[in-house]
């Protein structure tokens, strides 16, 4: 048993780790047995993991650490520049991301 897990309430923002990677939600509620988010996914109060899903779930929540807050923020900036249509912006804008790109790149060939 988790000691955090019973410590969460109504607010709180734990790291939900899927298939697809971790995402950030937000406590709706909490009964005696389940963690209930806002999307209305619903966990175990006692190990974390998904409530209903069939057989063993890999679908669970975590403590949700300053650093790993960071690490699903910059996976979100990443997904968003690699999928990002470039076409619609303006010259002004395509100049401000390339002068961005071409800093970090020097700061990085310095190191």
């Amino acid at each position: 048993m988790e000691d955090w897990l019973q410590k969460i309430k109504a607010g709180d923002e734990v790291c939900v780790c899927q298939y697809e990677g971790k995402s950030i939600a937000k406590v709706y509620r909490t009964t005696n047995t389940m963690i209930i988010t806002e999307r209305g996914d619903r966990f175990s109060k006692i190990f974390g993991r998904a409530v209903g899903s069939q057989g063993y779930s890999r679908v669970r929540i975590i403590e949700l650490t300053d650093r790993l807050r960071q690490e699903i923020e910059r996976e979100d900036i990443c997904s968003l520049i690699r999928y990002c249509n470039y076409e619609y912006f303006s010259i002004a804008n395509l100049r401000k991301i390339k002068k961005i790109i071409d800093l970090d790149m020097q700061q990085n060939n310095k190191q």
